[in-house]
């Protein structure tokens, strides 16, 4: 019998829900109930992407557990190099020519070789394109190696990456990745003491403040053990929050030739050591050796030029001794487009004498210019004892 609803509408039967089991055709259950199905899938359809070696071409023949391409270095020191070998093989029926290694980190390189029909060992030669071409069934090994020295965060986890193309279709690029911690006892910030411009006639100074890397480290800094040729360094200590720190004050001697300079400091250390026991640590050292009165930065950039407005690049003078002031007194412009560009000048903060350490120096590219790129001299003329001027280039480009 049907039954009617308050608006006269059937209402349907009552209905039971049925568990799978209780279906008329539902099977007999042959074990436990299986986790949720889409789950399982995710997870074989990861594990299969990084498991499983490829078929053909260049194949892992040492994997490291299931992942063919992955090595764990673990916790290695802060100053010793350390490199693993991976061993493949081209099971390709052709040779194979491996074109390029490519590095993510600059504190890894990639080395690969083979040995030829005749037996002899071949090295891949790096700089050429192919690296190393491996004959079909040989083998190749890839070194990669790694310096810690390079590894900026230090006491922190770190993957390396390297990438190997080659011109085999099945495993045209295949990705290594090594896994590694590099523990140091101390820390240095910055790592590097970057002195940026040098003043010729008055050195350069800059300092790193230094921390133990590790927390209850017996490790402590006991002086300055060494200094390159023309720097000088001070130390001194201090307890900041129960840490022990230690401030490094680095100077570079005047009276050095222009142009870059390289140096180092190591400080002494006394305790018990760890993976990287040592008695000294390094801090670099590095800046470059200018005249005293600079142009930052060194060339005048045009960038975009309008045909109707025409251009503006501005850089400034400035005077890196301290306390020491300078008057830019004129501008003299040279080059194919030396008439369509105007110069001024004008001090930043000046003094009751008109001087400054520093001054904005503006160059105008008038819009009648024609060539498609336009490049010039221009001759900064200075009221300075020891930088009487500065030459500096220009360089634009027209819409």
């Amino acid at each position: 019998m049907t039954r009617l609803g308050p608006a006269g509408i059937p209402t349907p039967p009552a209905m039971r829900l049925l568990h799978p089991a209780d279906h008329p055709n539902a099977r007999e259950p042959r074990g436990p109930r299986r986790a949720a199905p889409l789950a399982a899938l995710v997870l074989l359809s990861l594990g299969a992407g990084c498991a499983r070696p490829p078929a053909e071409g260049l194949v892992v023949l040492n994997p490291q557990g299931d992942r063919h391409t992955f090595h764990d270095f673990g916790r290695i020191s802060a100053t010793e190099k350390v490199s693993h070998t991976f061993v493949l093989r081209n099971t390709d029926p052709r040779p194979i020519s491996i074109r390029r290694l490519m590095p993510a980190c600059a504190c890894a390189v990639g080395r690969v070789s083979t040995v030829d029909e005749s037996g002899r060992r071949v090295r891949g030669r790096p700089r050429e394109e192919p690296v190393l071409t491996v004959g079909a069934g040989a083998e190749v090994e890839l070194e990669v190696v790694v310096d810690p020295r390079h590894v900026r965060r230090k006491n922190a986890d770190k993957l390396v990456v390297l990438r190997l193309s080659c011109d085999s279709p099945q495993t045209p690029f295949l990705t290594f990745e090594l896994h590694l911690y590099v523990q140091s006892l101390l820390q240095a910030t910055p790592p590097v003491i970057d002195l940026g411009p040098i003043p010729a006639s008055a050195g350069g100074q800059g300092i790193s403040k230094v921390i133990t890397g590790v927390a209850g480290s017996p490790v402590r800094v006991t002086g300055i053990e060494s200094t390159s040729e023309s720097l000088e360094a001070e130390l001194s200590h201090t307890v900041q929050s129960g840490e022990n720190l230690w401030t490094v004050t680095a100077r570079v001697a005047p009276g050095l030739p222009r142009g870059a300079y390289r140096g180092e400091l190591r400080l002494a250390l006394a305790g018990p050591g760890g993976p990287d026991d040592r008695r000294s640590f390094p801090i670099p050292v590095q800046g470059t050796v200018v005249p005293e009165v600079i142009l930052q930065p060194p060339t005048f950039s045009f960038g975009s030029f309008s045909a109707v407005d025409g251009a503006r690049a501005t850089a400034e003078v400035h005077a890196l001794v301290g306390g020491d002031r300078v008057v830019v007194t004129g501008a003299v412009v040279s080059g194919a487009d030396a008439e369509a560009i105007s110069a001024s000048f004008e001090p930043l903060a000046p003094d009751a004498l008109g001087r400054s350490e520093r001054w904005r120096v503006t160059l105008a590219a008038h819009p009648s210019i024609q060539s498609a790129t336009f490049s010039g001299r221009v001759r900064l003329e200075l009221d300075h004892a020891l930088v009487p001027a500065i030459d500096a280039g220009f360089v634009g480009h027209t819409r």
